[in-house]
């Protein structure tokens, strides 16, 4: 019987042992990029609350053509129903005005592997910042493969653009 809870998030893959340069498929760690999967659990957390958006956030972004097409960032999205509050964290793919395309509504790819992207209306993007479930619901959802895949160089980048664009 399995004593893992389920909302433990699995461990992401760790680099080598110090002083190992080559990791079992023969890249150099160095010249590897890390996905924001494959960070310790110490650095994503951070880095995904700094990844994300709010609903005045993509209203002055809007215009951001670069920042807006991309997979970095992710959204609390307004899930509820008349009995029961429910939000979920989502990856951005792409805003157009009032509408957002969303990644990871559906909990895993389709059979053939695809994310689905699905549309939403920027009214259900929260204000509100993560709750921690919900940062660790994303982590554990970025290990699963529910997200497109984003480098953390990638990642890093795309904040520094969004700092820029809204100061």
């Amino acid at each position: 019987m399995n004593d893992r809870s389920v909302s433990e998030v699995p461990a992401p893959p760790q680099r080598p042992a110090e002083g190992s340069a080559i990791d079992f498929d023969g890249v150099p760690w160095n010249a590897r990029t890390l996905h924001l999967a494959q960070l310790p659990m110490d650095k994503l957390m951070p880095l995904l609350r700094s990844l994300q958006l709010t609903r005045d956030e993509l209203r002055a972004l809007s215009g951001e053509v670069s920042l807006m097409s991309s997979s970095s960032f992710f959204v609390r999205l307004n899930m509820s129903s008349s009995s029961v509050a429910k939000y979920v964290g989502v990856q951005v793919a792409a805003v157009a005005g009032e509408e957002v395309r969303v990644r990871g509504i559906e909990a895993s790819p389709t059979e053939h592997g695809i994310l689905r992207v699905q549309r939403t209306k920027l009214q259900y993007v929260s204000n509100r910042p993560f709750e921690e479930s919900e940062i660790l619901d994303i982590a554990r959802r970025l290990v699963m493969g529910s997200f497109e895949a984003v480098s953390e160089d990638t990642a890093r980048k795309s904040l520094e653009d969004k700092g820029r664009a809204l100061h």
